[in-house]
């Protein structure tokens, strides 16, 4: 059992789970029509112990290769059915990784408003929730609810690819 100093200085467990189709398509909203997803998650979890990170996308075959290349920086790739959804998977996944309390902050990189229940859900359950988006795509109530909001706008820069 660890003392509370030991408590207070712990690194925390960051686990980043990127909801694909949203970030891509915000991400060329403004212009940027390539992300450095490696970048993008050093970015989204500093002062933090990366523990896992998972990119949530559509089962298409045109998108082999570049899964491919998630998947060797070590991005787990959870692809989705056409006729399946991808928030759902991501909301079911992230819900379970917090019971196993495999991390201490969910890295939510959408701005889906559809993710609100789920952030509720995460802090009944005690874990800090961080939000990632673009500022003209967020839910209000995502960037409200959220422990942290990292705005994606701020560090476009250093994530394009």
């Amino acid at each position: 059992m660890m003392d509370s100093e030991s408590k207070a200085t712990r690194i925390p467990k960051a686990m980043v789970f990127i909801d694909g189709p949203n970030i891509i398509t915000a991400a060329k909203s403004v212009n940027l029509q390539k992300i450095n997803f490696q970048k993008l998650i050093s970015e989204l979890t500093k002062d933090t112990t990366l523990v896992g990170c998972k990119f949530y996308g559509g089962d298409q075959d045109t998108l082999n290769s570049f899964y491919a290349i998630l998947e060797k920086d070590g991005i787990r790739v959870e692809r989705v059915a056409p006729s399946k959804s991808v928030d759902g998977r991501l909301i079911l996944q992230s819900i379970i990784s917090g019971v196993r309390n495999e991390y201490d902050i969910a890295v939510l990189a959408s701005g889906d408003r559809d993710f609100q229940p789920l952030i509720e859900e995460l802090k009944k359950i005690d874990k800090v929730v961080w939000v990632a988006s673009f500022n003209h795509t967020v839910a209000p109530a995502l960037k409200m609810l959220a422990n942290k909001f990292i705005s994606l706008d701020k560090i476009k820069t250093k994530i394009s690819l």
